[in-house]
């Protein structure tokens, strides 16, 4: 998948490159504050926001919650992301008409993102983000 960034700043965080396996679960390096467990809700999120700062907050925030409560998290904060949740379905809102992440052919809209099938590619001059499956 592409995230188009034409002005801003995106940031990534996720449990694709810093995790373990122990006993068959996976352990992601991102340890949710309230619980003291790593988190398990996400695969990846990726936002873009005007600073660097902004979208690494949003993201490592986003990694914390439950699908819902995240997608509304990043819907209020008003920037455009690009979701992987644990089940491997992609979930992206972009504020922006006309740029980010390019259009599937079938479109989804839970309540306030749009989930977009696995295998879809971007125009050329996106950032890529960093997924593993």
């Amino acid at each position: 998948a592409r995230l188009d960034v034409a002005s801003g700043a995106m940031a990534t965080s996720g449990d694709y490159e810093r995790y373990i396996v122990v006993d068959g679960r996976r352990y992601c390096h991102v340890m949710d504050p309230r619980t003291g467990w790593p988190v398990d809700h996400w695969q990846s999120v990726s936002v873009v926001a005007p600073l660097a700062v902004a979208a690494g907050a949003c993201a490592t925030i986003a990694m914390l919650h439950p699908v819902d409560e995240a997608l509304a998290f990043l819907a209020a904060q008003e920037v455009r992301f690009l979701a992987i949740d644990a089940g491997g379905q992609r979930r992206w809102l972009d504020n922006e008409p006309d740029t980010g992440i390019s259009q599937p052919d079938k479109m989804i809209q839970p309540a306030s993102c749009r989930s977009m099938p696995q295998g879809l590619s971007g125009s050329s001059g996106s950032a890529e983000c960093p997924l593993a499956y």
